[in-house]
Formats: structure tokens, sequence, C-alpha cells
């Protein structure tokens, strides 16, 4: 989840902080991803495969977020936000929305990771409602800074990763105006020790070091919420039919990825006919 972090009430970390406490991130993994996503945690690195390496669960724990309502509700009032008669939170005249979540129509799984997010956010007392324009029309606003808050997708696993999605979410090299395209931190979030910890981890030469500077991002990255996980999406999704073939990769049988590329193209030379 994007955040513009030019928006009145999006501005404040506190506000960032109550929103990621309100998301059923369960439901979003039940219902949108059909339980293809693993329980999202409080940090921009992927709590599975190669990247397990650089991820403090500990921290993640202790500094992060939870689903819990309550705890949103009470974040706000602690900054200082109450609710008006319409029941939304206000601070100083200033109501927390009226919001737009935006995603691209069509895109099913985002689609409804938006409804569950707005219902959450409403039933705290935060005015934001779903919007899903075409694809072209998303991305600009996104590119351009033209959102509230918007479902979209930042560096997947790789070579690169972490450090990849590091920079997409909190680089502050070149910020791009608002009204120009920019190519990484749509949300114009802005923090004067990233640039430095983005290079020290890109240039060190042994992996206590880049760890240091990863968990130093990761800290800063939960402290004031720039961007939060909604969910984990496999770069596929995939079945078979096992009727009359076997020997299909699986889970308790992965000898390669089931998929139509690369190694995956092992697997079509490794399955046997049934009854023939």
């Amino acid at each position: 989840m994007l955040i513009n972090t030019t928006k009145p009430g999006l501005d404040d970390p506190t506000v960032r902080r109550a929103l990621v406490h309100a998301v059923d991130y369960a439901s979003i993994a039940e219902t949108a991803m059909s339980g293809y996503s693993s329980q999202v945690l409080a940090s921009l690195i992927i709590p599975d495969g190669a990247e397990d390496q650089w991820l403090d669960r500990d921290k993640a724990a202790a500094d992060g977020w939870t689903f819990d309502a309550a705890k949103a509700e009470s974040l706000l009032q602690e900054a200082g936000y109450a609710k008006g008669a319409d029941g939304f939170y206000t601070k100083d005249g200033q109501k927390l929305g009226p919001w737009k979540l935006i995603t691209p129509q069509g895109w099913t799984d985002w689609n409804a990771a938006l409804e569950v997010v707005a219902k959450n956010l409403q039933a705290i007392g935060v005015d934001a409602s779903t919007n899903f324009p075409q694809q072209a029309q998303t991305q600009t606003a996104i590119q351009n800074g033209d959102f509230d808050m918007a479902c979209w997708y930042v560096a997947g696993t790789g070579p690169s990763t972490p450090w990849r999605r590091f920079s997409d979410v909190m680089s502050n090299v070149e910020m791009a105006p608002l009204g120009q395209t920019a190519y990484r931190n749509f949300g114009r979030w802005e923090n004067g020790e990233v640039n430095d910890l983005l290079e020290a981890a890109a240039a060190a030469s042994d992996d206590a070091t880049k760890l240091e500077a990863l968990t130093a991002l990761d800290d800063i990255y939960r402290a004031e919420v720039p961007a939060f996980p909604l969910m984990y999406r496999p770069d596929e999704f995939f079945e078979f039919n096992a009727s009359n073939w076997s020997n299909w990769p699986a889970e308790d049988n992965d000898y390669a990825p089931p998929m139509f590329r690369g190694a995956g193209n092992e697997w079509i030379f490794q399955l046997k006919k049934i009854g023939g």
C-alpha cells in the first residue's frame, strides 16, 4: 500500500502507524489471495527464501504492527485526533479523509484487498473508499503523486533485493516534485538518513556491514511507515491434474519449480504416465 505522504493527515507518521494497525491482513490473505499469502510482517524484507538472512524477526515483531483496531484508534487519540459528529477522526479542522484507495480495474486480487482495507479504515473512523481506474490512469496518478493511497507493486525477489525494494519505497535520490513523473518513492516521503544507508548497503564489502545498513533502513521504515505490505503475491499461481500423469513438482516433491520457463522446464521431462 503506497501512501502519499504529502497529503494532510497522511503526512503524520502517527496516523500512518494507526492505519497499519487497522488492516486485517489475515482477511486479505484469505479472500484476496485465496490463502496463498503467508502472514505479512512489518518489514520491507520478504520473510521467506533467500532474503530471510537479512530479516530481524524480533524487531519486526517488537517494533512493528499487527491487526489491532483498538490500537489504531488509541494512536489517533494520542496524536490529538477526536471523532466528529460524522464518526470520522478530525484534528484542528482537518478530517482524516475522504481518501480514495486506488488500483487498476480488473486486477481482482488487488481490488479485493482494497475493499478489505477501506472497510477496516471506515471501522476505526477514517473516511476511505475504493476507486478502480484503468491501469494506465492508475499508473499515471501514482507516478505523478496524484493519489491518496494505492495498491501497487515494488521490487519482487531477486539478486538485487531487498536493497532494491528499500530503494523503491524509501529512496530520496532525485525526488520528483508533485505533478512530475517519479520512478520510485511514489509517496514522496522525505528522510535525510536513507540515501546514505542505501549507499552503505550497496557498497558493503561483507555481509555484516550490509546487514547493519539494511537493519537500520528497516528500523526507519517501521518508525515512519512510508508504505506497508498488504500481501505477498506469488510470481505465478498453478495447478495440475494427476488423473493421467504423476510425479508433478509439489511441496513434498520439489525437484523443479512449477513454471514454464528456466529451471521449470525440467518437470516436463520427469512426468510419468499413469497406467502405461
